[in-house]
């Protein structure tokens, strides 16, 4: 099953996802966004499916700063990585049309379900914090 379906499993980890009024991704070692909730997939025009078939990668985005935190979560980082210009810009399929909203700020951490980390988690906000 792939891991974009447990966004429906009613899970205690889905259900917060879901109901987070920002965009959440789940990622993992290879970059290759696993799940995403519906405010990222909203914002940057991707479905359900793109998902699932791991057309979706942080690997792609241009904020160098963003990059190397997201991948230094596999050694038990966490960040906040302010001063971002429209990140989701970085995700959106080419051709789209998608404007993403404004977001200045990420906060990225492991996800601690298995060690060694597997995955990586990146929530973006409006404002920096």
């Amino acid at each position: 099953m792939p891991l974009q379906d447990l966004m429906n499993d009613g899970s205690m980890f889905s259900e917060v996802a879901r109901q987070m009024p920002f965009p959440l991704i789940l990622y993992n070692r290879d970059g290759v966004v696993e799940m995403a909730n519906a405010i990222f997939l909203k914002e940057t025009e991707l479905s359900d499916d793109d998902v699932k078939n791991g057309k979706v990668s942080i690997m792609k985005t241009e904020h160098e700063e963003l990059l190397e935190a997201l991948m230094m979560v596999f050694r038990r980082n966490t960040a906040i990585v302010n001063g971002l210009d429209q990140p989701l810009d970085d995700f959106c399929p080419s051709g789209s049309h998608a404007n993403p909203g404004s977001y200045k700020c990420a906060v990225v951490f492991p996800y601690y379900g298995d060690i060694p980390i597997l995955y990586g988690i990146a929530v973006f906000f409006p404002m920096e914090i």
